[in-house]
């Protein structure tokens, strides 16, 4: 199966697999499939955030998750993967990033959990900020680059 026109939208940082391989999850959008989760991937692809891509999946046994899909190959074809991925555009409006993002925001957490979701944009309410003093720090200090901050130099 193919999804078509997933739009790249962040990828998680890099770990090692148990056969040595190192991999990184993606996370993308696309209008037909909703949020898209696909793992394992090389980190070494050729898409970055706001790719657009078409790309050749199956269902991962050992994944329940609804969004969860892998890409044909991504074990025994993982040197040639990117075989499996067309990179179609980029988004480069910064309005339709916007209200793509606006469009896909979730009222909380509890909507994710209730819809057995596993990705998700959630925009947090912040109920007090402050700052305080922190008795593990030292007073914070800077130094001056040397010639700089010595006027007798000059």
């Amino acid at each position: 199966m193919i999804i078509e026109n997933l739009i790249v939208m962040g990828r998680a940082c890099p770990e090692p697999l148990a056969n040595g391989r190192i991999t990184v999850c993606l996370a993308g959008w696309a209008e037909e499939w909703g949020f898209v989760r696909l793992y394992p991937t090389r980190p070494d692809l050729k898409w970055s955030r706001w790719s657009i891509i078409n790309v050749e999946v199956e269902k991962p046994p050992n994944d329940s998750r609804l969004e969860s899909w892998k890409i044909v190959g991504s074990r025994s074809e993982w040197d040639a993967l990117q075989s499996r991925i067309e990179i179609i555009g980029t988004v480069t409006d910064a309005g339709f990033k916007r209200s793509l993002i606006a469009g896909l925001v979730d009222e909380g957490i509890h909507v994710l959990n209730r819809d057995q979701r596993s990705l998700g944009i959630v925009n947090p309410t912040i109920l007090k900020t402050y700052f305080a003093p922190n008795a593990g720090y030292d007073e914070l200090w800077q130094m001056g680059l040397p010639g700089l901050t010595d006027l007798d130099t000059y």
